[in-house]
């Protein structure tokens, strides 16, 4: 039973595949000469699922598996959102960033002191290393605002807005995680009753990161929007 992720009816077909591509959906193929021969029968064969909104950027560390999405369909999940990234992190930074993803994503410090390499360095460096884990799903990841800010101001960025010299320094640390494979910018403008840095961003910051992007022509931006920048003001 194939559903193709078209919107069109399921169907009974057989599904061809050739250097890890399908090439052909059709009833009939598996009459033909195969390597390998998939009885799926009583199974439905679809597209993996893209998870867009997920927090795998340090359990990636400890269970590259990346439970529980791997049992449901998912084969590429994206991670970062909010603005709560991994990378970039120098180890003068280290528990700040620790102490921001156990205090807005209730993940265990313990956990995160054991298992997050001290030296995560740059966008670049963490996807490395994450790539060494060899998780089991395809992996993404926004840089996010809040680990941005703390990384051109430390603790500070949890207490005011930027300067124009610190937004100039943000700006470069965007623009090197996009190159560095970073898929975009996320942000958290809101505040909440658990604050994070980047609902201490001026609209003025916050647009001054985005255009990073457009200058880039390259990168997906993730709001959670409201405070100083809500979408429903543009």
């Amino acid at each position: 039973m194939v559903i193709d992720g078209s919107g069109q009816v399921a169907t009974l077909a057989d599904v061809a595949v050739e250097n890890e591509r399908v090439v052909a959906v059709e009833p009939g193929l598996s009459s033909g000469p195969a390597d390998v021969i998939v009885d799926a029968r009583d199974r439905v064969v679809a597209p993996g699922f893209i998870d867009i909104h997920t927090h795998y950027d340090a359990q990636v560390f400890w269970d590259p598996s990346l439970a529980s999405s791997c049992f449901h369909g998912v084969t590429t999940v994206v991670s970062g959102n909010c603005g709560f990234s991994l990378a970039p992190l120098r180890r003068a930074e280290r528990d700040v960033v620790l102490r921001m993803l156990r205090d807005l994503e209730d993940m265990p410090l313990e956990t995160l002191s054991a298992t997050v390499p001290l030296d995560v360095g740059s966008f670049a460096d963490y996807l490395d290393t994450v790539e060494n884990c060899k998780p089991a799903l395809n992996f993404a990841s926004f840089v996010g605002h809040s680990t941005v800010r703390i990384a051109a101001m430390g603790p500070a960025a949890y207490e005011r807005s930027a300067s124009d010299d610190e937004i100039a320094a943000m700006c470069r640390i965007v623009d090197e995680s996009i190159a560095g494979g970073a898929i975009g910018f996320a942000t958290k403008t809101r505040p909440s009753t658990r604050p994070s840095p980047s609902q201490y961003a001026s609209s003025k910051e916050t647009e001054s990161l985005l255009r990073v992007l457009s200058n880039r022509n390259q990168g997906v931006a993730m709001f959670n929007p409201g405070g100083a920048y809500d979408l429903e003001r543009v």
